[in-house]
């Protein structure tokens, strides 16, 4: 917090913020070409407020190059991935040699299973048995995969009464 008398400096002022804001949301373009600084200045009070113009041109580009290398990251970040899935694919199977349950099908009729409210009217062996995608693993290990379930609809219930 700034002393009565000394000034707020750019990189603490509400001015950079909502400038920040306005980029991130989409309402001043990240492209230097559509908007002109001086149009983006006259959009806010508060970059006025803050100090001359002179000055802003330099500061949106610095935010808008900030911006823009922080999605660039995001990119390259899930190139880079891709390239090491290719050279090093995720484990068919688990430390124990079981199936991966992770994306499997077995993951996904289960849930379609819980939709549907089977876990409820079934007991877990008989679900279990009621699909062959189920019997690649242990009742003990299917019957504990529907208890997760469970427990993440109930977590993701609890986000959406909030």
């Amino acid at each position: 917090m700034p002393k009565k008398n000394q000034e707020v400096k750019w990189r603490d002022s509400e001015a950079k913020k909502l400038l920040q804001q306005d980029l991130i949301s989409g309402d001043i373009p990240l492209d230097s070409s559509t908007l002109a600084p001086q149009e983006v200045y006259l959009q806010r009070t508060a970059f006025a407020d803050f100090g001359e113009y002179d000055k802003f041109p330099a500061r949106l580009r610095g935010l808008r190059s900030q911006i823009t290398d922080k999605n660039n990251r995001g990119a390259s970040d899930s190139i880079a991935l891709a390239h090491d899935r290719r050279i090093f694919p995720k484990p068919t199977h688990n430390g124990r040699g079981e199936p991966r349950w992770e994306g499997s099908d077995a993951e996904r009729l289960l849930k379609l299973d819980i939709d549907e409210g089977k876990h409820k009217t079934m007991q877990p062996k008989e679900l279990h048995q009621s699909r062959g995608e189920f019997q690649n693993y242990k009742l003990k290990v299917f019957r504990e995969h529907i208890y997760q379930e469970e427990k993440r609809r109930k977590f993701l219930a609890s986000f959406k009464k909030a």
